[in-house]
Order: structure tokens, then sequence, then C-alpha cells
């Protein structure tokens, strides 16, 4: 996943051990890691194997797999847990816009933005809940319809400047890194994974929660060629 490599929980190692999903020289582990890992996550590694994203797998030969990017340390928050839950805990997002008006191509140029323009009652509520550190999907709207990148929150929410809205918010955010592949909104709609997540239930909802588990899979379908098995960058 697209993590930055500062992160840690409790003081342990880097959540991700500053791998990313397309590491051009994978580190082999053995299966039994693997299926330890799956134990302790209740599971939730299952649907992505913890192991190779390509085929045939690279480290078959050494009777290992790579490591997945989505390894956790055991007291990792459950699947069902909601942002904000554990403060102490970087957050999910994802937020929506219109690319016209500003795209994530347009962020990366800026290097960072304000962002505004919630009106949403339940929206400005996540955005109030946000904290410096969180991460969060750009998703395109209009004729798009995808997730393109993730971005970092810079800032706790923020006064909306010269509004005369006393409860409009706002947070700062900065790129992190865009998806190889976008995630569209019919993929998400046909993944039963996502059934119940408000960007398939609620349309109109431009900031929303991104569950852990969720955002794994979104980072599987981000390493997905349009009609093929998964890809692998060269690098960010």
């Amino acid at each position: 996943m697209f993590w930055p490599g500062s992160w840690s929980f409790d003081g342990k190692a880097d959540f991700f051990a500053g791998q990313n999903s397309w590491s051009n020289s994978p580190t082999c582990i053995p299966d039994r890691e693997v299926q330890l890992m799956k134990s302790q996550t209740k599971g939730m590694m299952a649907s992505i194997g913890g192991g190779c994203m390509v085929d045939p797998c690279p480290c078959q030969a050494m009777g290992g797999r790579p490591p997945s990017p989505l390894k956790m340390p055991p007291d990792e928050p459950a699947a069902s847990e909601k942002p904000g839950s554990r403060d102490s805990k970087p957050n999910l997002w994802l937020f929506k816009q219109e690319p016209d008006s500003y795209s994530y191509d347009r962020l990366v140029a800026d290097g960072q933005t304000l962002w505004d323009g919630v009106d949403n009652p339940l929206a400005r509520k996540h955005l109030r809940e946000m904290k410096p550190g969180d991460l969060a999907y750009f998703y395109h709207t209009g004729k798009e319809k995808a997730i393109v990148g993730l971005m970092e929150v810079l800032s706790g929410p923020l006064p909306l400047p010269g509004s005369d809205d006393e409860k409009a918010v706002a947070v700062k955010v900065k790129p992190h890194v865009k998806l190889p592949q976008p995630v569209t909104l019919a993929q998400i709609k046909a993944d039963p994974a996502f059934a119940d997540w408000e960007l398939v239930r609620m349309s109109r909802l431009s900031v929303m929660p991104v569950p852990l588990a969720l955002a794994k899979r979104i980072d599987t379908l981000a390493q997905l060629k349009p009609n093929g098995p998964a890809t692998r960058s060269k690098g960010r």
C-alpha cells in the first residue's frame, strides 16, 4: 500500500516496512509466516493471499512468497473499526472532486492545497475528525468516476478564511502517490466487499471514511492491469 515510511503503531517498526506493492526486488518470506499473518489479521488478508501479485511467482524457487504490503502488527484495528475511533492511529479517508475543477495532477503541481467548499453536514463532520498524518484517497467525479491518487492530510480542521459560515471547515492536504491504475466506481460496485461503503450507498457524500479492509482491497485493485494480472511500478 502507499503509506508514508514514517508511520508506526505503538512504537513498532514501519507499518509496511517501507515496502510498496510494486517493489522491483520482492523479498520472499516462508509460507508459514504468510499463514501466521493471516491468522493474526483474522483472515483480512485472505482476499489478497499475502503472496505474489504476479504469476508466476518469482519467489517459488526459494520456497517462499514476497511479503504483502498489507502486513500488519497483531494489534492493528479491526476491519469494522471506523476512522477516528483510535485517535493515536492514522485514519483513512476519501475525498471527491470534479477533475475539471481541481484534479490530482493539479494538486501535484501545486504541492499542497486547502480542501474547502464542503457543504454537506456529514462530510464536514468527517473533516473535523481529521488530523495531520491521515491519508485520503482522491476520487475524480464526473466522467471518470475513479480513485486516482492518495493524499496526506497536513492539518487538523481549520476555519474557512473569509467565510460567513461558522460551520464551514477545511483541511490542508498534499499529494502522496498516484495510483498505478485508477480504481473505478464500476469496479467498486462489482465487488461485494464494498457493498456497505458510503461511496456505493451515499453517492452525494463528498468526504467519507475508508475502513482498513477496504483500503487493502483498493490497493489490490490499483495494481491490476485493465485486463490482466497485477502490474509493478518502477518507482514513485
